[in-house]
């Protein structure tokens, strides 16, 4: 008699592990979903976050450049004779703009491999 009053408290307990673990799997999947959520968000914000730094280095470039021109150029241009001054502008605004471009086109790859990176499976975030 002692013996099936065992078997059946040994039994109920089961029943009631099993209940339990079946409601933690549920829990993990409804966590694993979450997860998932918020890693799809931080990823669309990060990329975001790369476009606005991108368009944030071509305005402030194209700043740079009309600064530069505005400025620099006009207080050289009464002591240089015209073909002089359009030689010197031509040859710095092309080095000042293919500086800025390989900058732009370097950090343009560095986002273009880091969104195919995150692309294919594998990603820093845990």
């Amino acid at each position: 008699m002692a013996n099936t009053q065992f078997k059946t408290n040994l039994l109920d307990q089961i029943s009631k592990l099993v209940t339990k673990n079946t409601k933690l799997k549920k829990k993990k999947a409804e966590f694993l979903v979450k997860k998932a959520e918020f890693m799809t968000r931080i990823m669309e914000l990060e990329q975001n976050a790369k476009k606005a730094r991108l368009k944030d280095i071509k305005l402030n470039t194209r700043i740079i450049e009309l600064e530069w021109l505005t400025k620099e150029n006009k207080s050289n241009l009464n002591n240089i004779s015209d073909p002089i001054i359009n030689y010197c502008i031509d040859t710095n605004f092309k080095l000042l703009k293919s500086n800025i471009l390989e900058q732009v086109e370097n950090i343009s790859n560095i986002i273009s491999d880091d969104m195919e990176h995150r692309a294919s499976g594998s990603s820093n975030i845990c």
